[in-house]
């Protein structure tokens, strides 16, 4: 059967039909891919089940010496702690970030510090249900209906746009 749309004619989106696309400029890892579709600072994904009507989305900080915030002493991993988030729609399909958070202890006894977990405010605030970008995007949304619902408050009201 004859190519109906030969493969040479076919558009490269965003580029113009004079354009080249570098070898080097494109990445073809899946998991880099899917880090860099995923969007999040140092983190390495785990894995995703798009199975249900939830995109579950795994996730774990890159790896690092971590010392403690209290005395300096390098830390010993103490274990692992998953912490749920709602993040941005996936796929067209709300999705679940899991945090899979390394616990930490501090090697040095004399130290008051104890153990903690791993922390990123640019992924979520500490006890946070929903991940930074997550809470950005609503409060924009919250901002881009708030002005269409001012706009057609009665004026008789007392409230005002703007």
């Amino acid at each position: 059967m004859r190519d109906l749309w030969p493969r040479s004619r076919i558009p490269r989106q965003g580029l113009l039909p004079t354009q080249t696309r570098r070898a080097s400029d494109l990445e073809t890892d899946p998991k880099k891919v899917l880090e860099l579709l995923v969007g999040l600072p140092e983190m390495s994904v785990l894995g995703v089940d798009t199975s249900g009507p939830v995109v579950e989305l795994h996730v774990e900080k890159l790896a690092r010496v971590v010392g403690c915030p209290t005395c300096g002493v390098v830390a010993q991993f103490k274990g692992w702690r998953e912490v749920v988030l709602i993040d941005l729609p996936a796929f067209g399909k709300p999705t679940r970030l899991h945090w899979h958070k390394r616990r930490w202890r501090c090697a040095d006894s004399d130290c008051a510090m104890g153990s903690w977990t791993e922390q990123d405010l640019r992924i979520a605030a500490p006890r946070m249900a929903t991940t930074d970008r997550a809470g950005r995007w609503v409060t924009t949304q919250v901002g881009r209906y708030a002005e269409r619902f001012a706009a057609r408050w009665p004026r008789s009201s007392g409230v005002t746009a703007g």
